[in-house]
């Protein structure tokens, strides 16, 4: 919080004690809110800079250059951002003292499966790649040839989920490869919510090497 929004913060609180609208409980929470907005400000910064960085450095052989063939919708993207702070805040509250703290600040400390759920969740619902239809037309080719389908057509799926290996400090590509297709199958094809994903990063935090 900067010093212009915590100055704020105080003389709302002082004005809200002299009239007498709220107790020291009161006070309390709103304290606890803010801590909890200091704490999950930078998220969504790194993982929309995260998410860039995947598209800037990933290559594979096409001869159609596939690159050229992406758009990409930063507003999309930032949207998921916002909504993976969101279901963030929401955790806080609804787990409030369940949840760990941080020994040093006292912070309220999300364990970083849960943190990785919810990440490689919403970046997997938002379109945020698009293909244009010559990309479209080549990836049909492909599977009328009786090739597999082009890498490209998971990149939203696989960009979400490497979002996601972030927050346990693991590699996407050290996952075998059947496990990696098994969760991109599931992400793109059955339902799986934010709870059940962290439960999945958390078991691959300490399983992946």
């Amino acid at each position: 919080m900067e010093n212009g929004q915590r100055a704020a913060l105080l003389e709302h609180i002082d004005q809200l004690l002299r009239e007498k609208k709220i107790n020291d409980a009161d006070i309390k929470c709103i304290v606890k809110q803010a801590l909890d907005e200091k704490h999950l400000a930078p998220f969504s910064d790194s993982i929309f800079l995260k998410y860039k960085a995947l598209v800037a450095s990933t290559s594979i052989s096409c001869s159609n250059s596939w690159s050229k063939s992406l758009n990409i919708s930063f507003s999309d993207l930032k949207e998921a951002c916002s909504e993976i702070e969101t279901d963030l805040r929401i955790i806080l509250v609804r787990r409030k003292e369940l949840i760990g703290k941080d020994e040093k600040t006292g912070s309220p400390r999300l364990a970083r499966g849960k943190i990785a759920g919810v990440t490689t969740f919403r970046l997997a619902r938002a379109h945020i790649i698009h293909l244009n239809p010559d990309c479209v037309r080549c990836n049909d080719d492909r599977i009328i040839n009786g090739q597999s389908p082009c890498p490209v057509m998971n990149f939203n799926t696989e960009f979400a989920i490497c979002c996601g290996f972030e927050f346990i400090k693991k590699k996407y590509s050290t996952l075998p490869k059947e496990i990696r297709a098994e969760l991109v199958y599931t992400l793109t094809k059955r339902h799986m919510n934010q709870e059940t994903l962290g439960i999945i990063f958390d078991a691959l935090q300490y399983i992946v090497r």
